[in-house]
């Protein structure tokens, strides 16, 4: 048996084959040939302020044609002032019939400046294949449409030449996000702010089926570096430059890092404020920042079951007829 493992993992790692590049996507990408001379030291940071966004939700209840949800979204703000912001909001997806087909429609309470529009119920972007979407898919794109809102709206809040860092890439998933990301583009450009994601995992692969960022570690020089180029976008959906950074000496990880294209010139100053930010023991060479901003929006299980009660406590008996149509296999695991 440790035999059979040993060839399994062999397999795996699969090093007798060598990568040449880095696939971001199937096309409007140009990849860039991998090469030793891309890995770059971090300069030292200048001071600068740095905002971190970052959002969280709920699911309270569902059946299906509806699904309740809680959002909030939260920026965190590190400068001479360092501030917290939360925005919240209850998100009803609904399924109704409009012009003789069905639909789902979207509503945001608690919160104003965000309207979804009716969404197909087999919306491409959202369905998985030929099945029907989800009423969950739709209030996970409220989630995200949330912390757009509210990313764009801290950018004027932010002095110039402050760095605005979200929890992922910067690569529109629907054509809503796309819309979203390129008002925080314009809003980052005239107000002299840099717009960058920052991933914590990654599913990039080199041209070889290799994952690409645990090639790059071990190809990498010692201490902090970043890696840059690998591919050039000529994608709408994703107008950004990617790199691989790793932000502290003594840490394992590197972490895939995007920045709004046109800015790319400011990449140094990204990754020198994201490595200073990148020393806390919670989990070392990743930004506090971050870690801050997915505390402050994370929606925990205590709070999510209180919120369940409230909303059972209101119309308890409406709420289990509509789940009872698919919890079913749920009350078939508690009974075995």
């Amino acid at each position: 048996m440790a035999d059979i493992l040993r060839k399994i993992l062999e397999r795996v790692e699969n090093a007798d084959v060598k990568p040449s590049c880095i696939v971001l996507g199937k096309d409007g990408y140009r990849p860039i040939p991998l090469d030793i001379a891309h890995y770059k030291t971090i300069p030292a940071p200048a001071a600068k302020t740095i905002a971190f966004v970052d959002s969280g939700n709920a699911e309270l209840a569902k059946g299906p044609n509806f699904s309740l949800h809680f959002l909030r979204a939260c920026v965190v703000i590190r400068g001479e002032v360092k501030r917290t912001m939360l925005q919240e909001a209850y998100c009803l997806v609904q399924a109704v019939q409009q012009d003789g087909k069905l639909v789902y429609r979207t509503e945001l309470l608690g919160v104003e400046g965000i309207r979804i529009p009716t969404i197909d119920l087999y919306e491409q972007s959202l369905a998985e294949g030929s099945h029907r979407v989800q009423p969950g898919k739709v209030a996970e794109l409220a989630r995200v449409m949330l912390e757009h809102m509210w990313a764009a709206w801290a950018i004027p809040e932010l002095p110039k030449g402050a760095i605005l860092v979200r929890d992922g890439d910067l690569e529109a998933h629907t054509l809503y996000e796309q819309t979203a990301l390129r008002e925080i583009f314009e809003r980052a450009r005239i107000n002299g702010v840099t717009f960058a994601g920052l991933s914590k995992t990654s599913a990039l692969l080199t041209d070889t089926g290799h994952p690409a960022i645990p090639v790059l570690v071990r190809d990498a020089p010692r201490g902090t570096w970043h890696y840059h180029p690998i591919a050039i976008s000529t994608r709408a959906d994703h107008q950004a430059s990617v790199c691989v950074a790793k932000l502290h000496a003594f840490s394992e990880r590197a972490f895939r890092i995007d920045i709004f294209d046109q800015q790319e010139a400011f990449l140094p100053d990204v990754v020198a404020a994201l490595a200073e930010n990148s020393a806390d023991a919670a989990m070392l060479g990743y930004p506090y920042g971050l870690i801050e901003a997915d505390r402050y929006s994370r929606v925990r299980e205590e709070e999510k079951e209180y919120l369940k009660t409230r909303a059972r406590m209101l119309n308890g008996q409406m709420l289990r007829r509509h789940e009872s149509a698919l919890d079913a296999h749920d009350d078939l695991n508690k009974a075995v």
